[in-house]
């Protein structure tokens, strides 16, 4: 196996740690919701989308990774969750999510 490689993770996936910014982007159902930021609160596994707290009107919903667009990285440890099933890595030098 490869140094880089990690083992349970899907290419393309992107990954975004706990209290991470992001912005809404891309959604047809919930077009409101389109270019408003949020901050990451986990990983939902069922049904396999990013819970994330909606900064205008205090809303949570449930975000597929590929309509989250990450605009600030999480700052410090990312908080150990034994109940996640995917995996949630942290660039610890700098911060930033990675997409693998």
């Amino acid at each position: 196996m490869a140094a880089n490689s990690f083992t349970g993770v899907r290419p393309k996936l992107k990954i975004f740690a706990h209290g991470a910014i992001v912005e809404i982007a891309g959604l047809a159902g919930r077009a409101d919701l389109n270019g408003q930021q949020a901050l990451v609160l986990g990983w939902a596994s069922e049904p396999r989308r990013w819970a994330v707290h909606v900064e205008t009107g205090g809303e949570e919903v449930r975000v597929k990774p590929r309509n989250l667009l990450l605009k600030v990285p999480a700052s410090g440890a990312v908080p150990a969750n034994d109940e996640e099933e995917e995996p949630c890595m942290l660039e610890r030098e700098t911060g930033s999510a990675l997409y693998v």
